[in-house]
């Protein structure tokens, strides 16, 4: 699920927010050829999300430092908040009406049987993945199984 992210302000954490309801967001996204930010861009569009500035950043370490330190915002999955959940940088918020979901696929060749180290490291992803989903689901008091999962199976090519 992908959550609104902002500097510790409110006690506002894992309260639902629907953005068009918010004044116009100084958002950061990630550079124009990245698919996050097409599919961002499409749910402010259909949303009716009014943003006053966009600021592209495709560090994520740099985007979480500047959201930190200013009144910009960033979307970003739960799984990349969920350490953070308890610790008083941020505040996590999942989007709402319409709520905004990430899907996460591997990918690999058909050709080119996965290493074990990369396999391992597959694994560990989608355990983690998994780990975020029931974070989120008992953090925020929810009752049903999310229609979309946090992973899919691997896609060959």
């Amino acid at each position: 699920r992908e959550m609104l992210v902002s500097a510790k302000r409110t006690k506002s954490n894992l309260k639902p927010v629907r953005l068009s309801d918010l004044d116009p967001l100084k958002v950061v996204l990630p550079g124009p050829q990245n698919t996050r930010r097409r599919n961002i861009e499409t749910y402010f569009t259909a949303n009716g999300v009014t943003v006053a500035q966009r600021l592209e950043l495709d560090a994520m370490m740099g985007t979480l430092q500047f959201v930190a330190a200013s009144d910009w915002v960033a979307i970003l999955p739960f799984v990349m908040m969920v350490s953070d959940l308890d610790e008083e940088r941020f505040d996590v918020r999942p989007l709402d009406e319409p709520p905004f979901y990430s899907e996460f696929v591997l990918i690999e060749p058909a050709r080119k049987v996965m290493s074990p180290a990369a396999a391992l490291f597959a694994e560990i992803l989608k355990m983690e993945a998994e780990r975020a989903l029931l974070i989120f689901q008992k953090r925020t008091g929810a009752q049903r199984i999310l229609q979309r999962r946090a992973t899919r199976p691997a896609v060959r090519r």
